[in-house]
């Protein structure tokens, strides 16, 4: 469930092709030329949601907000 105006921004490996791999649901990762972008959200928020488990991606928004703290404590190396 993403916000609207995200909509066009953030797709999925299925909706760019049809190959049925483990990683169809992980979203795409675009490709800038300019170095910068990466950093961006654009780049970094996918990144990130791709390395998530599935079960955390499966939550509601109440419940994903609840966990997703929890996990980052638990899974931080620093």
């Amino acid at each position: 469930n993403v916000p609207v105006p995200l909509q066009g921004l953030l797709l999925k490996n299925v909706d760019v092709h049809n190959l049925q791999t483990r990683h169809r649901n992980d979203l795409v990762i675009p490709h800038y030329k300019n170095h910068i972008v990466y950093s961006s959200f654009l780049c970094e928020g996918p990144r990130l949601w791709n390395r998530l488990p599935n079960t955390l991606k499966a939550l509601t928004y109440k419940q994903f907000s609840k966990h997703i703290n929890l996990y980052f404590i638990n899974n931080y190396k620093g």
